[in-house]
């Protein structure tokens, strides 16, 4: 079941990206994301258990809007369209736009509930995935696999960090928007940042609060950022609701951050989009969490570079993955760590409802 590799673990040259919380993709994962929360949350209060949901494929059509210095007009709003399976949804339908509304104003404070069209298109799903959540023990309703690494590099943690530095500023000056997307290349870093066109004035403001972010993030963080580059042939990047999704700019499910909020080409990863998705029986949330635990337990413990792929089967017990395989910088024994974290897998869950993991971060 276990099988392990023994090798260089972290990469020689580095591409490390991070979408932030206002950016289209982000947006997409994180309303998916609450509404699966939302379900999951009332479904243990109704009943007890989870009833089988999976509310992962979402889109984010762009709106329009017109914007200039001091001033700014919404002219065509932007919809959010969140489909799925999930039991008992018209019970909750009502109760769950209204919550998806409130999780979008915790991270756009800008934006206004007439600019932003939430739509709906949840169905039941079908009998024999249903019959996934019915287990005393959760059963893989799909044959899938997580990855997770530990620790990260130096490129990794800095990019991660001017995310989240950026989108704290945001939040404290109403003069920077929320949209912002770091890309590093080794020790390059480019930023796009957005910003409130209604409270810049003028170009020469604009580059001021630029040139101030530059010399922030040097000074913090030992790198000189590159800021909105393309200011130099598309004009400077203003919004009104701080997030380029009113000028045209979309979003998808599973096009952002993974579970540990990055995005890492040149690290083993997967493609699954873990938001959305039920975190009772599937695997695709749930191994990637699984996975980054159990990399981390091992790093903690052993003091080694690792990287944990565990692989499912379809109708098979979650702590009985198909195969998990290691790769460590060097031999140590992680027999018990592995079989630790897949006693604990069928309870995961209930961290995930109950927050205390988060797979939007």
């Amino acid at each position: 079941m276990i099988f392990t590799e023994i090798g260089e673990v972290m990469p020689k040259r580095e591409i490390v990206e991070r979408k932030e919380f206002g950016h289209p993709d982000t947006i997409s994962d994180l309303l998916a994301e609450e509404a699966s929360l939302y379900l999951s949350s009332h479904y243990l209060k109704d009943y007890g258990y989870l009833l089988h949901h999976n509310v992962d494929k979402a889109l984010l059509v762009g709106g329009e809007a017109q914007v200039d210095y001091g001033k700014g007009e919404m002219l065509k709003p932007i919809r959010f369209y969140l489909a799925g399976r999930a039991q008992k949804i018209e019970e909750y339908k009502e109760g769950l736009i209204e919550h998806l509304y409130r999780a979008l104003e915790g991270i756009l404070p800008h934006m206004k509930r007439e600019w932003f069209e939430i739509r709906l298109e949840i169905r039941r799903g079908s009998e024999a995935l249903i019959s996934t959540v019915e287990q005393r023990i959760p059963v893989a309703n799909d044959t899938s696999f997580g990855v997770g690494f530990y620790p990260f590099s130096e490129v990794e943690e800095r990019t991660y960090k001017i995310g989240r530095f950026l989108y704290e500023n945001s939040l404290g000056d109403q003069r920077f928007g929320q949209d912002i997307k770091v890309m590093s290349f080794d020790k390059e870093v480019t930023i796009a940042q957005a910003f409130l066109a209604p409270y810049v004035e003028s170009w020469e403001e604009y580059e001021a609060l630029k040139e101030s972010l530059v010399q922030e993030i040097t000074d913090r963080f030992g790198v000189v950022p590159t800021i909105n580059n393309a200011d130099k042939t598309g004009g400077p990047y203003l919004t009104l609701t701080g997030t380029s999704a009113e000028g045209g700019d979309d979003g998808q499910v599973g096009r952002g951050n993974r579970v540990n909020g990055l995005i890492t080409p040149m690290r083993m990863m997967t493609l699954e989009a873990a938001a959305g998705k039920n975190p009772w029986s599937h695997v695709g949330k749930t191994y990637q969490v699984l996975a980054q635990e159990i990399s981390q337990a091992i790093y903690e413990e052993k003091e080694v570079v690792n990287e944990v792929l565990l692989v499912s089967k379809i109708g098979q017990p979650v702590n009985q993955p198909k195969a998990i395989y290691v790769k460590m910088e060097r031999e140590v024994e992680i027999k018990e760590i592995v079989e630790y974290y897949l006693e604990r897998a069928p309870k995961l869950y209930l961290d995930i409802v109950e927050r205390k993991i988060k797979v939007i971060r």
